[in-house]
C-alpha cells in the first residue's frame, strides 16, 4: 500500500533529513578510514580507529596477506626478499665468513716480499722444497726465514716423483725442515711433466714411512678426480688419513667462504677421513680473476684454510703433532668448531 505521508510535509521533514545527513556522513566516514588503513597497509604502519584489531605486523608471503603479532606498533621494516614484500622485524643476515689465505711459493715467483704478503692479508705460504729426492730449490731457506720473521705460517712441499726407493724422498723432506717441528710437511702428489710420476702405491708407501718416523701423516696435495678416485677406492686408500690439500679451479669468481666450499668440494666432504684442510681455488693463470698476490711479482697458488683466522696457528700445530690414529675432524677440517 502507498505511503501516503511520503515524503513528509509537516515539522518532522528537518528531523528526517538530519537523520539522512548523519547516515551519509557516517557512510563516507567508513569508506575514508578503509582507504586510511589501506594507506597504512601499504606504509607497513599500524592501523587505528576501527581497525586497532592489526594488533600485529602485516606480511605479504608466498601470495598470501599473513597477520602475525609482534607485540608491537608498526615495528620492523619492510623489505624485499626473492622478489615478496616481507614485513618483520629488522634482521641481520649471517655474515659470510672469509677463511684466511693460503699461497704457495716455488721458483716460478722469482720476486717475494712475505712481509707485504703478511700486509696484504696472506696467512700462511707453502714454500716447495726439491723435486723427489733432489736438491732444493734456490733460496729455500732463506724464503722459509723470511717468511717465519713476517709472522706467516709456513709449509714445506715435496714435489713426489717416480725416483725410488721412496724413502730417500722421505728423507729428503725431513731434510728440508731441518728440525723445525713447526714447519708442516706436505707431499704434492700430481703428474710430473718432466719425468717419472709418483704411483698412488709410492706415495701410500711415502705417507707409510713418514707416520712411523714421525707419529702423524703429512699432508697431500692433489687435484679434485684423484682425491676423489682415491675416496672412492676398495680397498680403502691407505692415503685416507692424510689431511688433504685439493686443487679445484672454478670457472667464475667465488666468494671463499663455507658455502662456496659445500657446493665445490661436495664430493669429497665427509668423504675423506683426513679431512680436507685447504682448497686451491686457482693457481697462476688457471682459474678466475685477480690473479695477482700481494708480495708477488706474478701470479701464484692460492688456496684458504678451513678454519677461522684466529685458529691458523692451532691448525698448524694440529698439523705437526703425532696423534694416535686418525684426526677427529671429518668433512671441512674443524668445521663446527
Amino acid at each position: 500500500m502507498q505511503n501516503e505521508h511520503w515524503p513528509p510535509t509537516t515539522g518532522h521533514g528537518t528531523l528526517w533529513l538530519l537523520f539522512a545527513a548523519l547516515a551519509a556522513a557516517v557512510i563516507i566516514a567508513a569508506n575514508m578510514a578503509g582507504a586510511d588503513d589501506a594507506s597504512f597497509l601499504r606504509r607497513g604502519k599500524r592501523p587505528g580507529g576501527c581497525k586497532s584489531a592489526f594488533l600485529g605486523a602485516i606480511r605479504h608471503s608466498r601470495g598470501r596477506l599473513r597477520h602475525t603479532n609482534n607485540g608491537g606498533a608498526g615495528r620492523g621494516a619492510i623489505r624485499h626478499s626473492r622478489g615478496r614484500l616481507r614485513h618483520t622485524r629488522q634482521r641481520r643476515r649471517p655474515m659470510r665468513i672469509l677463511y684466511p689465505i693460503f699461497a704457495d711459493i716455488s721458483r716460478n715467483q722469482a720476486v717475494v716480499d712475505f712481509a707485504a704478503m703478511k700486509r696484504g692479508g696472506i696467512a700462511a705460504v707453502a714454500i716447495k722444497g726439491a723435486n723427489g729426492a733432489g736438491p732444493p730449490e734456490p733460496h729455500f731457506a732463506a724464503r722459509v726465514a723470511a717468511a717465519k720473521a713476517a709472522g706467516l705460517q709456513v709449509g714445506v712441499y715435496l714435489f713426489g716423483t717416480g725416483f725410488r726407493p721412496v724413502a730417500d724422498q722421505v728423507a729428503n723432506l725431513d731434510g728440508l725442515r731441518g728440525g723445525d717441528g713447526s714447519l708442516v710437511p706436505i707431499l704434492d702428489f700430481e703428474t710430473n711433466p718432466d719425468g717419472t710420476t709418483m704411483t698412488a702405491a709410492m706415495a701410500a708407501e711415502f705417507a707409510a714411512i713418514f707416520y712411523a718416523r714421525h707419529g702423524f701423516y703429512p699432508a697431500l696435495y692433489l687435484n679434485e678426480a684423484t682425491a676423489a678416485t682415491l675416496a672412492a677406492a676398495r680397498p680403502p686408500s691407505p692415503l685416507r688419513p692424510c689431511p688433504l690439500w685439493v686443487a679445484r679451479y672454478p670457472e667464475t669468481a667465488v666468494a671463499v667462504t663455507t658455502l662456496d666450499a659445500d657446493r665445490e668440494l661436495a664430493g669429497l666432504l665427509g668423504a675423506w677421513p683426513g679431512g680436507v684442510v685447504a682448497w686451491q681455488y686457482w693457481g697462476g693463470e688457471v682459474g678466475p680473476e685477480p690473479h695477482a698476490c700481494p708480495g708477488v711479482a706474478g701470479p701464484c697458488d692460492r688456496s684458504v684454510l678451513f678454519v677461522p683466522p684466529q685458529q691458523v696457528a692451532a691448525l698448524w700445530a694440529q698439523l705437526t703433532t703425532p696423534r694416535n690414529g686418525l684426526p677427529t675432524a671429518k668433512g671441512i677440517w674443524g668445521k663446527g668448531v
